[in-house]
């Protein structure tokens, strides 16, 4: 028995065994700092959304400590940033649309018809960048416009981008008394909005485990 378990250790000698429990453990990273991500789109509070899931994400795994903020004693730091096109009319794309009939029609007084936008899909891309060991000026290089030719800097453990989705469905209702269910249109879907949003931030942590942390 003692010959046959020497035998199976050698056997596994070259064989590195992962931490169920943090799967950055292979890189010797037991605490793991995350700032709120940066928002470099015209869409409010989609940082803080991503940041949130993402950090509930990376918390679930009992072996690593999840810090918020950029605390730099940490073994690594992940900055996150959201990108997009600038411009909000070219960001939010119409998939569905309906004529303005029916009860619509009687909103638009002596107008003609057209079609109103009732689906809308919100495409973004999200850039996770992992730098161990990190320092101040590792960070603002991460934060800058140069993060892209980070990638074979020296702490570098990950530099990837994700794309993040949002599709919602509008309320759209006629406005022609000041009873009308339409002059809350713009409240709901404001509202409406931010859930997509949410619920594409839930969809992105998932996304950011079964491709980057899954495959680490």
């Amino acid at each position: 028995m003692i010959i046959l378990f020497t035998v199976f250790l050698s056997a596994c000698s070259g064989y590195q065994f992962v931490e169920n429990d943090n799967p950055l453990a292979i890189h010797g990273i037991r605490s793991l700092s995350v700032p709120m991500f940066v928002n470099k789109t015209p869409v409010p509070n989609v940082g803080s959304m991503v940041t949130k899931e993402i950090s509930f994400l990376l918390s679930s795994y009992p072996g690593l400590k999840v810090r918020s903020g950029e605390d730099l004693s940490s073994d690594a730091i992940l900055i996150g940033i959201v990108e997009s096109t600038q411009q909000l009319a070219e960001l939010i794309q119409t998939t569905e649309r309906q004529f303005t009939t029916s009860d619509l029609k009687a909103s638009l007084g002596s107008r003609k018809e057209f079609f109103v936008p009732t689906g809308s899909s919100l495409n973004l891309s999200v850039r996770f960048i992992m730098i161990k060991n990190p320092r101040r000026q590792d960070v603002e290089l991460a934060k800058s416009e140069l993060n892209k030719m980070m990638i074979n800097h020296p702490k570098m453990l990950m530099n990837q981008s994700l794309n993040f989705v949002a599709s919602f469905t509008r309320v759209v209702a006629g406005t022609e008394t000041i009873d009308s269910a339409g002059l809350v249109n713009m409240t709901k879907n404001k509202a409406i909005m931010e859930r997509a949003l949410q619920d594409g931030s839930k969809s992105l942590a998932q996304q950011f485990k079964d491709v980057v942390l899954n495959a680490f």
